[in-house]
């Protein structure tokens, strides 16, 4: 269904190409059109009908009513190339709601997943067919461990701002200054609560309570807080955070929040 990564990326000579969140790059489009054309092969009028109801437009059918035009996954793939990349992933799932069998469902899941970890693509579907964010190993592991220790611990406050980050993360576009914002929230709310403090900022918490952010573990928080707040919450003109920035940022306040927790 997919080619498999080249040489240059497995050895490491070439650096493995990451798309954007707010693309759908070529090979994922052209993914879909061979999945349309190996499920629907001599009845491409039942692919058109996926279309005509993702784009509302029942005029669709009538470019696919002769099942022996050698024209029409061209004319399917016209389609898919104008999509715009937020309709792509609508589109993905569009197919998925599509299959009433469950088989085909997860196959088709787990072929879509494969070529979104080839192509390196930050999002996967899940076996609901809904598209979701999925970051780094260590990024997932550190807000997963979160959100289990805070669970645990009761601090139900600081693990629905963790909930609020990945929700920012799977908007289409990614709301990146939003997902900064709650991953300091839920840091300083652990903080505050950790230290028994309640007005105090988690720039204040550090100095005050030397003994939880002991040496160099102070001066990297204060410096990750001081950096979330110019880039998430005191924003200014061309100071929008980077995506990569922001797994860090929120991968590092998980962590932090987790020892705070323990």
């Amino acid at each position: 269904m997919s080619a498999k990564k080249q040489f240059s990326i497995r050895q490491g000579i070439e650096p493995e190409p990451k798309p954007a969140l707010d693309e759908a790059p070529k090979h994922l489009r052209y993914f879909l059109l061979k999945y349309l054309e190996k499920r629907f092969t001599a009845y491409p009028h039942l692919a058109a009908e996926i279309l005509e109801d993702f784009l509302h437009d029942p005029a669709i059918g009538n470019l696919f009513r002769n099942p022996h035009d050698p024209s029409a996954w061209n004319k399917m793939y016209t389609f898919i190339d104008a999509f715009k990349w937020w309709q792509i992933y609508d589109f993905t799932e569009a197919i998925y709601n599509n299959e009433v069998d469950d088989y085909k469902r997860s196959k088709y899941v787990e072929a879509l997943n494969a070529v979104l970890d080839e192509e390196n693509i930050s999002y996967r579907m899940n076996y609901r067919g809904q598209i979701f964010y999925k970051g780094s190993e260590s990024f997932e592991t550190a807000v997963n461990t979160a959100r289990s220790v805070l669970a645990a611990a009761g601090r139900n406050t600081a693990k629905n701002e963790i909930h609020k980050v990945l929700e920012d993360l799977n908007r289409r576009p990614p709301d990146l200054t939003g997902a900064l914002q709650h991953a300091m929230a839920a840091l300083e709310c652990v903080a505050k609560d950790a230290c028994g403090e309640k007005a105090e900022t988690l720039g204040q918490i550090i100095k005050k309570h030397s003994e939880r952010f002991p040496p160099p573990l102070d001066d990297a928080v204060s410096k990750l807080y001081g950096f979330a707040s110019n880039r998430g919450r005191h924003i200014t003109e061309g100071t929008e955070p980077e995506f990569k920035e922001v797994e860090l940022i929120v991968g590092v306040a998980a962590t932090v929040a987790t020892y705070l927790s323990r």
